[in-house]
C-alpha cells in the first residue's frame, strides 16, 4: 500500500541479513514513513543512522578482454569462454540495463541464452564497485567480441566471464564517487529572522540559490545540499524556528564527492 501512494518509498530484501530496508529520500521522509507504521500498525520499527546511496560512475572509456575456462572432470572436455567488453561513461546516471552488441560480421550471431547471461554477469559485477563497493552507474557497455569452445556451453561459464571482464576493466580505469545532493526549501514566518537557518545550511555545505520575501511576508531560504548532511536537519529547523519554520525536500541530482569528503568517508567504512 505504501508504495503504490508513496512511488518514492523503495523496499528490499537484504539477502545476507534478512533484514527489510526501506530506502527513502532522506531523513524527513523516513520519519513520515516510521509515524505511519508505528501509529497505524503498532509496529516496533528501528530507525538506524542515515546510510546515503553514494555511487561510483566511470570517467574514462576501457575496453579488456577475459577468458574463463572450466574442466567438468578428469576426463572431461574442457569448456572456455572468451568476452571483450568496451566501457564508457554514459551522459545519463541511469542504472545500467544490458550491453550492446558490436561484433565482427564474421562471428557467428550470438545466441540469446548467452547473451542474457553475459547480461546477468555485467550486473552482478556492478552491484560493488572499485572504489568504495557501491553501485556502480552511468555506464554503457558494448560486447566487441566472445568466442567459446569445448562443445555444449553453460551459460554460467558466460555469465563468469562477463563478470570477471567488467570487474577487471572498472578496476583499470578511473572511477569516482558521486553523492546524492538535495534542494531544501525553509520557509519562516513573519517577524522570524534567518539568520540561524543560514548558518545551519552552511554548516551543511549548502550551496544557496535564493532567499525571497513573499506578498504574506514570509521567506523562503533555498539550497543544495549533500544528503550525508540531511540528518538531523529537520529537528534542527523546527528547534530553530520555534515549530513555525516547515522544510521541503526533494531530490535534485548527483555530483562528485570532493578528495577530502572522499576520504572521510572511506575511512568511516573501513574504521580507521
Amino acid at each position: 500500500m505504501f508504495l503504490n501512494e508513496d512511488p518514492s518509498l523503495k523496499v528490499r530484501k537484504d539477502k545476507e541479513t534478512g533484514q527489510t530496508i526501506l530506502e527513502t529520500q532522506g531523513e524527513l521522509h523516513l520519519e513520515v514513513i516510521k509515524d505511519r507504521l508505528v501509529r497505524g500498525y503498532g509496529l516496533n520499527v528501528f530507525m538506524g543512522s542515515l546510510m546515503v546511496a553514494y555511487r561510483e560512475v566511470l570517467s574514462e572509456s576501457i575496453e579488456n578482454t577475459a577468458k574463463v575456462e572450466e574442466k567438468l572432470s578428469e576426463k572431461g572436455r574442457p569448456q572456455s569462454a572468451s568476452v571483450s567488453l568496451r566501457v564508457e561513461p554514459s551522459p545519463q546516471s541511469s542504472k545500467f540495463k544490458k550491453v550492446k552488441v558490436d561484433i565482427d560480421t564474421s562471428t557467428p550471431p550470438i545466441r540469446q541464452d548467452w547473451l542474457k547471461a553475459i547480461n546477468e554477469g555485467c550486473r552482478n559485477a556492478l552491484h560493488n564497485g572499485p572504489l568504495a563497493g557501491f553501485p556502480v552507474h552511468g555506464i554503457e557497455i558494448t560486447l566487441t567480441s566472445f568466442a567459446v569452445s569445448g562443445g555444449r556451453i553453460n551459460p554460467a561459464l558466460l555469465s563468469a566471464c562477463a563478470n570477471k571482464c567488467l570487474s577487471e576493466a572498472l578496476q583499470k580505469g578511473e572511477t569516482v564517487l558521486v553523492e546524492p545532493i538535495m534542494r531544501v526549501e525553509v520557509t519562516v514566518g513573519r517577524g522570524q529572522s534567518t539568520q540561524p537557518i543560514v548558518q545551519e545550511l552552511t554548516r551543511r555545505r549548502t550551496l544557496f540559490e535564493s532567499c525571497d520575501w513573499s506578498e504574506e511576508e514570509t521567506t523562503s531560504v533555498v539550497g543544495l545540499l549533500p544528503l550525508a548532511e540531511m540528518e538531523g536537519l529537520s529537528r534542527a529547523i523546527r528547534t530553530l524556528t520555534s515549530g513555525y519554520g516547515s522544510l521541503n525536500v526533494s531530490v535534485s541530482d548527483y555530483q562528485i564527492v570532493s578528495d577530502s569528503e572522499k576520504d572521510a568517508i572511506l575511512k568511516r567504512m573501513r574504521g580507521t
